[in-house]
């Protein structure tokens, strides 16, 4: 496995987690299958018309990174945790299986 310095990762990311990534390339490669694992099992979970909406918003998304057209990480957040909480509170609230 290859090993990276900082230098090497092009990233925009808190210091704390660049501090993770330098530990070693190993830890980094656990850290994004976790996420992924994770992502991957929320959106089994979601219906095919949740899926498609949240595939065109990626889409879009990436488009416009492709145009330089980047919302900055902390305003992101705040815009993003009002629908987090939503979906945390709908999943709470739903039927049980």
């Amino acid at each position: 496995m290859k090993r990276h310095r900082r230098s090497d990762i092009k990233a925009h990311a808190k210091p704390e987690t660049l501090d993770r990534i330098e530990r070693g390339s190993r830890e980094l490669d656990d850290l994004i299958r976790a996420n992924v694992a994770a992502t991957d099992y929320l959106f089994q979970e979601l219906d095919r018309e949740e899926r498609e909406a949240i595939s065109a918003r990626i889409e879009e998304g990436f488009q416009q990174a492709e145009r330089g057209e980047l919302t900055d990480g902390e305003v992101a957040r705040r815009r993003m945790q009002p629908l987090k909480d939503q979906f945390l509170k709908a999943r709470r609230l739903g039927p049980t299986r």
